[in-house]
């Protein structure tokens, strides 16, 4: 058997050498593995990013234990060279074997953390092995939550090789050095830059660092170099802290000019370059004011953006460059200038792209729902240690993203989707402390950015939270209309007295969370007659969810302190515990039942197949996006109408709005009418046919033209 899987490995996997005489780190990609789940007999070629769960991701109960990952690397002239394996992530726990002997054990699965092989390889071939885990574990976070806990290496890994000077990669990220940016104006931006530097050596090493930031084109700006001297076998390296100044710097500014530098660290000894690092950096000025809400570059730029899953049909969360590459077409599109990542840190290019595009984000790490106090079920320390590893980790993998502004420390405490696993209620010293030690290591690594939280409630019971200790922004996931004040869509305007209500107890304050269920092939006239709201409810017509974001749109356009508000969610992803909106009806009277509906939450403003754009992505597609015009006539999908009449609702950015009904002019507005300015509503029009075409034509304020058209039948029984 082992003969069996050596070759196979060596077949699936091409082998790679390093040698000594090579200047400078080396970094190799491991991307081509043999997989199998611990269930499992024969062993399978993959390659990454994979996830166990793509294929059952969607179903009652998905594969939650053991699985493993195997490749294989050639080494030649390791004396002296040192060897480290970085996971982007490894879900949801993991165990690093190199040559059959363990070298690392990690809990936490989306947060980039590094491994030092050294003293596990050798020359010729190495087998590592990675064993990865999502059965439940009560001391690592998510214990429990709305969404899946996907297992395997659903992100890059990569083999380091350095000679004896080297950039500490688990304190320094990735990256190998974290910038700072203080007193950032159009005139001056002062960057400080630091990295860690590692000696092996047997003796103290003089080497020189070299630091240079480049503009766009790859001209130098500025730069500088800095003589270090380096003990040998400092347990965590030597901190190296340089200063640059650039005159009138090119500034981050969002979405309206996204602009990135490049910035290099490289640090010379013997004359050779032995580490050569580089990271992009955008210069941005930003502050939440207690009125006038989120200013980007001394202006006032209001956060409006969705909460984003990283999950796809097929895939799970293993997605790919190319999936995410797709994704932010519908995020362009769509025009938002935030976006929360929820609920961990997402693949690196999600990040990237963010910084090209001038989206502001916040992050987070998946300590969600479970803050209990039966210590007799679980180690509490040990939780509490799995938690602040995460939170570090995210900081320093993802430091130097211009886009990341707010990170997030925990999501709903106090709720649980496992039955209060770690026993209730809630342990308030124990979720005061976590945080606190989180906020303090964050001010002091990283103390330019908002830190924060996403509440329903629980947190404003506890004294020292309510009193807005230890942390910079409030955020509340708020669902009026949908699991509050559900009698109706209308409920929705429960969320302005609950704003109020808000802004009084804090300053700095943010909707995390709102949205509706929305099937965009379950449709009525009258919703809260036929929608079943919340959790379970089998039945969740588009026409409620359409109802409810126009309320919370025009909700927020009257609450310009909010720091951000992010819808939830994007796109619709796979819940095992979810068992709802599976009921279609495309006439309002009749219905049918649709498994491909099941397991999911559906409340994002497109499918999980990325197929279906709901009405509400156009709805704030009209609001945010003023790169083009939209005009788009709602609840097309509903195409067999009861009534005898129909009342046209479009969402539109346009100037003038045009009804056709079978080619006849019926009706033309100047004006939405509504507070939003983008919700506009004809007078109801009878049918003339058994199946009319109508027609709505928009003219930009240049007098250029956009047309939308759907065909509409009556009922039979109405002919």
């Amino acid at each position: 058997m082992i003969k069996k899987i050596l070759l196979m490995l060596m077949m699936l996997c091409p082998l790679w050498a390093v040698s000594a005489k090579m200047n400078g780190t080396q970094t190799r990609e491991l991307s081509q593995w043999a997989f199998r789940r611990a269930t499992d007999s024969e062993w399978t070629r993959v390659r990454l990013p994979h996830s166990t769960n793509a294929v059952d991701g969607q179903s009652a109960e998905y594969y939650r234990g053991e699985a493993m990952y195997r490749t294989e690397v050639k080494l030649k002239d390791t004396e002296g060279q040192n060897y480290f394996l970085i996971f982007k992530s490894a879900a949801q726990a993991a165990t690093i074997l190199v040559n059959g002997r363990q070298a690392a054990t990690h809990k936490g699965g989306y947060t980039p953390f590094t491994v030092d092989i050294t003293r596990y390889v050798r020359e010729g071939r190495n087998e590592i092995e990675v064993r990865t885990d999502n059965t439940m574990d009560l001391t690592m976070p998510p214990v429990s939550s709305d969404f899946n806990k996907n297992n395997g290496l659903h992100d890059r890994v990569y083999l380091l090789c350095s000679g004896p000077i080297y950039i500490n990669t688990s304190t320094m990220g990735y990256s190998g050095l974290h910038v700072r940016q203080q007193n950032v104006s159009r005139r001056h931006a002062d960057l400080i830059v630091e990295t860690q530097l590692m000696n092996t050596a047997a003796e103290k090493r003089e080497v020189t660092v070299e630091v240079a930031l480049q503009d766009a084109q790859g001209r130098v700006v500025v730069e500088a170099s800095q003589p270090v001297s380096i003990d040998s076998g400092l347990k965590e390296g030597k901190r190296v802290r340089q200063v640059l100044g650039v005159d009138s710097p090119h500034l981050w500014d969002g979405l309206d000019d996204p602009y990135l530098y490049n910035i290099s660290a490289r640090v010379i000894a013997d004359g050779a370059v032995v580490e050569d690092r580089t990271a992009r950096i955008g210069l941005r000025d930003y502050y939440v004011d207690p009125e006038r809400g989120f200013l980007l570059n001394g202006r006032s730029y209001p956060l409006r953006g969705v909460a984003y899953h990283q999950d796809k049909y097929l895939r799970a969360s293993a997605v790919t460059d190319d999936d995410i590459r797709r994704d932010f077409r519908d995020i362009r599109e769509l025009g938002c200038n935030f976006l929360r990542l929820a609920h961990y840190p997402h693949n690196e290019l999600t990040f990237d792209l963010c910084d090209e595009l001038g989206i502001v984000v916040q992050t987070e790490i998946p300590w969600v729902n479970e803050c209990g106090p039966d210590t007799s079920r679980f180690d509490q320390l040990a939780y509490q240690r799995n938690i602040l590893s995460a939170f570090r980790e995210m900081v320093r993998g993802h430091f130097n993203h211009p886009s990341i502004v707010f990170w997030g420390m925990w999501n709903e405490l106090g709720h649980t989707n496992a039955g209060y696993a770690q026993g209730r209620p809630i342990d308030a010293d124990f979720l005061v402390e976590t945080t606190t030690r989180m906020y303090r290591w964050g001010k002091q690594n990283d103390p330019d950015r908002y830190y924060g939280f996403a509440d329903m409630g629980y947190g404003m019971s506890i004294d020292a939270l309510r009193r807005g200790i230890n942390y910079d922004y409030y955020a509340m996931n708020k669902y009026h209309g949908w699991y509050t004040d559900q009698h109706s869509p209308y409920g929705a305007k429960g969320l302005s007295g609950a704003l109020s209500w808000l802004k009084k107890k804090r300053e700095c304050v943010a909707i995390t969370e709102y949205g509706a269920g929305s099937n965009p092939f379950a449709h009525s006239s009258d919703p809260a007659k036929t929608t079943q709201p919340a959790t379970g409810g089998a039945r969740h017509d588009e026409e409620w969810a359409n109802i409810l974001h126009e309320i919370h749109l025009a909700t927020f356009d009257r609450a310009p302190y909010l720091a951000f508000t992010s819808d939830w969610v994007l796109y619709d992803f796979a819940v095992a515990a979810r068992r709802e909106g599976y009921v279609l009806s495309e006439d309002m009277v009749t219905e049918r039942t649709d498994s491909n509906f099941l397991y999911t939450n559906d409340k994002g403003l497109i499918t999980r197949d990325r197929r279906v754009k709901k009405d509400v992505f156009y709805l704030y597609k009209a609001k945010w996006n003023r790169r083009e015009t939209t005009v788009y006539i709602t609840s097309r999908r509903y195409t067999v109408r009861p009534e005898d009449e129909v009342a046209m609702k479009v969402y539109s950015n346009a100037c003038q709005l045009s009804l056709y009904q079978n080619a006849r002019l019926v009706q033309t507005l100047q004006s939405s009418g509504e507070p939003t300015g983008v919700i506009w509503n004809f007078a109801p029009v009878h049918f003339e046919k058994p199946t009319d075409t109508f027609r709505v034509v928009g003219l930009d304020g240049e007098g250029r033209k956009t047309v939308d058209e759907v065909r509409l039948s009556r009922a039979k029984n109405r002919e």
